[in-house]
């Protein structure tokens, strides 16, 4: 807070500066009023930063005080913006040198004065309001602030063009924008409330010095100042950075010195994650959970609270890799979590490069060099020829997308991964010492009877793929934990008697009736299930069965039909920890549930598919305070009107209406999902007209 009492009469001091209101006085007078103005309202910012004053005040007061505060700040942000277009627009005006250049270095620094003054109020508010007051004060703040810093984050210039820069005004702002992330984002970390350091004494001139080290370059700036975003202290740290930078010899390769510099300060149990991505193709969108799976069977996550799984260890190592924008998210999960990712072009070349250079690992391998490398990777298939190479020795390898024979020799293999690959059967059948098994996307139809010779194996991904039963010795491999394969009748689930402590994931088997008989006690350690065709089954049974899986976060049941006991009170057991469920198949009951059913109190994605319900289940669903995604597909309503009530859905933020075909009228009362942001209409024809739309919500596929 000392630095936002001395930033307060420093910003004073520098738009009361001379040049500055020479320039509009005899230009613009009216704009001079505007700048009067400012420095007023910033005053009465200064006498509100007497801590001591305020909280003496009642709290109805302070309440007024900071509302006060709130209109103050967005009318400076506004009357800042339109001084400083009109300046821009008037530049060319005849004034010396002198004026010129002590306008300019204020002009320079406006975006900076801006972030500080935002800066303060974020102060405030962190000191006094709640949480979600605090979040409704950024939007507030940034919304009217912060709309040219935003334009330079999506700016057009491409971050892996070396032939592309900035000029310095964006390259400080670009650069800002990384190194304080509470700029462009929500945060409750308030240690990172440091952006107010932008113009204060302490950091000097270190924004632009380190941005001219980086010579305008967008990628250099944005790896630099994600850096920055992450260290503890800052005015010694940024010092010492920027020296650094400046000692990097041959400018013309600034680019591969700066991504040298940015991994060597990667902590050392996460470089081998970062050098395991030169193992997939250039802009290939990396699934993350295979990702992190292959992570914890290499062996790289060391580091493990007791309290977490490797998964959830190694799922941090993405999310700071994806801090120091080594690694961009390509989509995300509705809940948040990283779904794909990528590699920048230019960090790719980067990660391909160094990865050989430590004989970590070969994308480009031949014959001579496979020999004394522990893991190789093939991007595509090309004209290259692979038959020669030993892999004999070697303990991962990738392919993507190629379809020659190269598995030979190859039972010492940890890791193998033939996304859209040619599989030899033979070949698999001889690897004793796989932990990863990923098989996704290809043609092969059987695994091997003897599967459990893989008795280290830890995930087999068999999604997508034309294999049609299990061997069951599968189920005789202890270390288990991921288990993905396509949903057929014929698929089984491991018997209860099974080994399997470490299971988390198990998509998509039958449910076996010995479940219910004997309760299979791995099942606790689930974090994901999704079970197909449980027709037939008891369904209070099942219900028991599901509420002591007490680590469940995502459950799946698809069947050709949901049977009458469902809608028992014990459909949904406790399951307190799920939050997304998906159910598949026609409901017997006319009814989506009895009105006494209990719903999971922390269910949040809500899936129905093909249930022909044909009572209108809005009125339901609606009553699920908790609920943020639903949706209804493919026949699962079958009437032809739906309702949503006045105050329905309050926290409902994303809705898709998959072909229902028979639906012609949608009534959505005052106030209902007022929180919705995102609606999907498609293949619902009889749906002539779609209800009156909020502002702010997104409409696609309508």
């Amino acid at each position: 807070m000392e630095m936002a009492r001395e930033a307060v009469p420093f910003l004073i001091e520098r738009l009361s500066e001379t040049p500055f209101r020479n320039f509009l006085s005899k230009n613009s007078p009216h704009y001079l009023d505007n700048l009067d103005f400012v420095i007023q309202e910033l005053v009465k910012v200064q006498r509100f930063m007497r801590w001591r004053d305020f909280k003496q005040q009642s709290e109805d007061r302070k309440q007024a005080l900071i509302r006060g505060l709130k209109l103050t700040v967005r009318k400076v942000g506004k009357y800042m913006g339109e001084i400083h277009a009109h300046y821009l627009a008037n530049r060319s005006i005849n004034l010396n040198d002198g004026t010129h250049k002590a306008i300019d270095e204020l002009v320079k620094e406006w975006g900076d004065i801006l972030s500080i003054i935002a800066g303060i109020v974020y102060c405030c508010y962190k000191l006094t309001l709640t949480k979600a007051e605090k979040e409704f004060a950024l939007e507030e703040v940034y919304g009217e602030n912060f709309e040219g810093l935003e334009r330079i984050d999506k700016i057009s210039v491409s971050l892996d063009d070396p032939n592309k820069w900035l000029n310095e005004q964006e390259s400080v702002q670009l650069f800002l924008l990384k190194a304080f992330p509470v700029l462009t984002k929500k945060s409750e970390n308030l240690e990172k409330k440091t952006f107010l350091l932008g113009l204060s004494k302490e950091l000097d001139n270190l924004p632009q010095l380190i941005c001219m080290a980086c010579h305008g370059l967008p990628l250099a700036l944005v790896l630099v100042g994600s850096l920055l975003s992450l260290k503890e202290t800052i005015s010694d740290i940024w010092k010492k950075v920027k020296d650094e930078l400046y000692a990097l010899k041959n400018e013309d390769k600034i680019l591969s010195n700066i991504m040298n510099y940015c991994y060597e300060d990667l902590p050392s149990f996460i470089k081998p994650c970062f050098l395991y991505l030169a193992c997939y193709p250039e802009g290939y969108e990396i699934p993350s959970r295979s990702l992190i799976n292959i992570w914890v069977a290499e062996g790289f996550i060391s580091k493990k609270k007791e309290e977490e799984t490797a998964e959830e260890t190694a799922y941090k190592y993405l999310e700071q890799l994806v801090e120091r924008s080594l690694v961009h998210v390509s989509k995300r999960s509705f809940f948040g979590s990283i779904k794909y990712c990528c590699v920048n072009r230019v960090i790719h070349k980067f990660v391909i490069n160094q990865s050989k250079k430590e004989g970590f690992l070969d994308a480009k391998p031949d014959e001579r060099t496979s020999e004394s490398l522990f893991r190789v990777a093939i991007h595509t298939d090309n004209k290259s020829d692979y038959g020669k190479l030993d892999i004999t020795l070697i303990r991962s390898f990738v392919a993507i997308n190629v379809h020659q024979n190269i598995l030979r020799n190859s039972r010492f293999l940890i890791v193998l991964e033939l996304s859209r690959s040619t599989v030899p059967d033979e070949a698999i059948s001889n690897m004793i010492c796989l932990r990863y098994l990923g098989l996704r996307h290809t043609s092969i139809d059987t695994l091997p009877d003897s599967i459990d010779v893989m008795h280290n194996l830890e995930t087999l991904d068999v999604r997508n793929t034309n294999i049609k039963s299990l061997p069951e010795s599968l189920w005789k491999i202890s270390t288990l934990r991921h288990v993905y394969v396509v949903a057929t009748p014929e698929i089984k689930g491991p018997p209860p008697t099974a080994n399997l402590t470490d299971l988390q994931t198990l998509k998509t088997v039958a449910v076996p009736q010995s479940w219910i008989d004997i309760y299979p006690h791995f099942l606790t350690s689930l974090r994901k299930l999704s079970l197909s065709n449980p027709d037939g089954l008891d369904w209070k049974s099942v219900s028991n069965l599901l509420s002591q899986l007490v680590n469940l976060f995502s459950l799946t049941i698809m069947g050709n039909s949901v049977p009458s006991e469902f809608i028992d009170t014990r459909a949904f057991p406790g399951l307190k920890t799920v939050k997304s469920i998906r159910l598949g198949g026609q409901w017997s009951y006319r009814k989506l549930f009895m009105d006494n059913v209990e719903v999971p109190p922390n269910l949040s994605k809500l899936t129905l598919n093909k249930s022909s319900l044909k009572e209108d289940p809005m009125p339901w669903l609606e009553r699920i305070k908790t609920l943020k995604f639903l949706r209804l597909q493919d026949g699962a309503y079958t009437g032809k009107q739906m309702k949503c009530s006045a105050k329905g859905f309050p926290q409902l933020e994303y809705l898709e209406l998959s072909k229902l075909e028979t639906l012609e009228k949608w009534v959505v009362e005052a106030e209902a999902m007022s929180e919705l942001r995102t609606l999907r209409v498609i293949q619902c024809n009889k749906l002539k007209d779609l209800p009156k739309r909020e502002h702010g919500i997104v409409f696609l596929d309508t």
